[in-house]
């Protein structure tokens, strides 16, 4: 009897440990509070290896990368940069209109795709 309870125990761990984990993407902040003119850092890192992503804010693509070749959309090439490691983006000299929703899209080279969302908020400069 008293192997039957190690059995099960055995058989558990071994389903558990075949379960793939769901892929995911860590975001540091989810919302960013900067004046104008500051930098903006959306700093974000995926649970696994990624294949390919984008940033997204209004409707528009900012920037968009695959494995370490990125590349950003004309408006933003002066003053964004994409970490293709991590899929970080960093936005320069913000200005009011930056102010909104940032989507991260990321797909994995296993496992589904999936997004996040960060906030800037951008706030005049005090005089």
């Amino acid at each position: 009897m008293s192997g039957l309870p190690f059995a099960a125990l055995v058989l558990c761990l071994h389903i558990t440990a075949g379960e793939s984990q769901q892929f995911t993407i860590i975001v540091e902040h989810s919302q960013i509070n900067v004046t104008a003119e500051a930098d903006a850092l959306f700093s974000v890192r995926p649970s696994s290896n990624v294949k390919n992503g984008n940033w997204v804010f209004t409707k528009k693509t900012v920037a968009q990368w695959i494995g370490q070749t990125g590349s950003l959309s004309n408006e933003y090439t002066s003053r964004a940069e994409l970490f293709t490691s991590n899929g970080s983006l960093l936005l320069k000299s913000v200005s009011m209109s930056d102010s909104g929703e940032y989507r991260v899209t990321m797909v994995p080279n296993s496992g589904s795709m999936t997004s996040e969302t960060v906030t800037l908020r951008v706030t005049a400069v005090s005089s």
